[in-house]
């Protein structure tokens, strides 16, 4: 294994490899796979191969017929993302109790990354470039959810059936979910009752599509330049990505919207810096090593304005 110069300690690391934030979704929507190297190829899915019915048919000497995959190899590689921050030493000497203050500047700055990532895969998911013509819809005032009088039964069960792979995932951001979990369509079908009053689940909502899960991005960030007055908003828009999620993607030969390719494990650590303050300290860093990628983009349906 690559020896790196930044010195990791096994505490620190756990605090970065185990830090959950259950606001954010990037890791459940885009499945961790592991490569062996920063840069490396994967199989980008060419769906009309899948749907092309060869002859199997095969006599009792004869040989069985062949096929040859057209598979598009395609050439990646992970980017490193990290940040760093310096504890005083009188902040280590002085810390009281089981307070760490390594471990919690570790915890800050693995949310800070997480949250840098939920941005970029909002980004990517909400491109348009990523999606087949067929496959993207832009919802008009007369479709939006916000209005009582739309049938998001209809807006949704007609998306999913554009798609290869019957999507199996529903990503909505929460201004989405808010007007869709409240909609009469939605809590009559899930209540069984006039639509009138009720809020629908995710959970229920999930069955009702026959979907895996339903996921809500409720994620905010701030995105004011620094010293500037905070502009603080949704990650999330008012789209939603209907997919399918492979739970056994990996970067061959397997069909499943996107994932996220990653080298080696998220890393965490510290150094001496006897240039922080008077008495020096610990220079603290987080990092990983990953690249989003879209695998099959015929997996995949946007639909942009639900609201």
């Amino acid at each position: 294994m690559t020896q790196f110069p930044f010195a990791t300690q096994p505490h620190l690391l756990a605090v970065a490899q185990g830090y959950i934030h259950q606001d954010l979704i990037a890791d459940r929507a885009l499945p961790r796979v592991r490569t062996g190297k920063k840069e490396f190829r994967y199989i980008q899915m060419q769906a009309e191969e899948r749907l092309s019915v060869p002859d199997t048919l095969v006599s009792r000497k004869g040989r069985p017929g062949e096929v040859y995959f057209q598979e598009k190899e395609a050439i990646a590689h992970t980017t490193d993302y990290a940040l760093d921050s310096m504890v005083p030493q009188d902040d280590i000497d002085h810390a009281e109790g089981q307070y760490d203050p390594l471990a919690n500047t570790v915890a800050g700055l693995t949310e800070l990354l997480m949250l840098d990532r939920e941005v970029r895969v909002a980004n990517m998911l909400g491109d348009e470039s990523n999606y087949l013509a067929n496959q993207k819809e832009t919802l008009s005032s007369a479709k939006k959810f916000s209005d009582a009088n739309t049938d998001p039964l209809a807006t949704i069960g007609d998306a999913s059936e554009q798609l290869l792979h019957r999507p199996n995932v529903m990503l909505i951001g929460q201004g989405a979910w808010k007007a869709l979990s409240r909609h009469p369509k939605i809590v009559k079908a899930v209540h069984q009752n006039t639509g009138d009053s009720g809020i629908a689940s995710s959970e229920a909502v999930a069955r009702l599509f026959d979907f895996d899960e339903v996921l809500i991005g409720r994620g905010w960030h701030n995105t004011a330049a620094t010293g500037q007055n905070p502009a603080i908003g949704r990650i999330w828009g008012n789209d939603i990505v209907l997919m399918y999620r492979n739970p056994n993607a990996n970067l061959g030969l397997t069909s499943t919207f996107a994932v996220t390719a990653q080298y080696q494990d998220r890393l965490a650590g510290s150094v001496q810096d006897q240039n922080i303050g008077m008495r020096g300290g610990q220079r603290v860093r987080v990092g990983e090593s990953v690249a989003e990628l879209i695998i099959d983009p015929s997996a995949g349906y946007l639909i942009k304005g639900a609201v």
